[in-house]
């Protein structure tokens, strides 16, 4: 692959001196005119070479008019920049004691902004309790509605129940109902006490007769021989063995060596 590079290289070899003949007649010719114009400007009697001013000069009593006219507005002009320098000095004495109110002014207002921020946070807290007591007065007030209202409606009760007493019926529903029941377990225990069961309590009107077995509530002590009752040590009946017992294996006793 290099062999074929050089190769061509030295195929296009006539064509590159050829090119580079070129280049340098090229340089040759603009070597010649860079001389020629340099002659061409350097020659004094060359009129071409520089160019009149356009305009007419001026007489002297034009120029003078014209001195005076600059020194004027010179003048007007140095009165003007003295004015502005007096503007810049007050106004420079004034920033500065703007500066030092700014940083006199920024303490107060730091000052201002923290008892702001104390009094806020006191109207907060107050906002916050008062609030708090609204709502408590209110539920209160609402308890009180409602007390009030039981309160009148108790007061109609008892003014029906005292009309119904005088009238000789029962007070109320549930007062007759409760006669209701211990007029029935009167007459129950009256029925069990002529077949021969044991009375029933009157007061308890859930109480209902049974076929389990009676469990003893008391014991009878010795030296007094009168029941006394067992309280919270009643004694443990355990319950009837299931069809169960039998999956369960007896346990075998150990014998104690002594």
């Amino acid at each position: 692959r290099k062999q074929n590079i050089v190769k061509n290289q030295i195929l296009k070899g006539p064509e590159i001196e050829r090119k580079i003949q070129l280049v340098q007649k090229e340089i040759r010719n603009e070597g010649s005119i860079i001389k020629k114009l340099c002659s061409d400007l350097e020659d004094p009697k060359n009129y071409n070479r520089w160019k009149e001013p356009e305009g007419d000069d001026l007489d002297q009593e034009q120029l003078v008019y014209k001195m005076s006219m600059l020194e004027k507005r010179f003048s007007d002009s140095k009165e003007i920049l003295l004015e502005k320098e007096l503007i810049l000095e007050e106004s420079t004495m004034m920033t500065t004691k703007l500066k030092h109110l700014a940083g006199d002014g920024k303490q107060v207002t730091l000052a201002v902004a923290q008892s702001v921020n104390d009094y806020q946070g006191r109207v907060r807290d107050i906002t916050r309790k008062l609030m708090a007591v609204i709502s408590e007065l209110s539920m209160y007030q609402a308890t009180s509605i409602k007390l009030q209202e039981e309160e009148n409606n108790q007061i109609q009760e008892l003014k029906k129940m005292e009309d119904a007493v005088n009238k000789g019926e029962a007070p109320n529903e549930d007062a007759e109902r409760e006669l209701y029941i211990i007029e029935r377990n009167q007459c129950q225990n009256f029925n069990s006490f002529q077949e021969g069961f044991a009375p029933l309590d009157i007061n308890a009107g859930n109480q209902r007769r049974t076929t389990a077995d009676p469990r003893p509530t008391a014991y009878i002590p010795h030296d007094i021989g009168i029941p006394r009752p067992y309280g919270s040590m009643a004694p443990f009946k355990p319950t009837i063995s299931g069809s169960t017992m039998r999956h369960i294996r007896q346990p075998i006793p150990q014998e104690v060596v002594i």
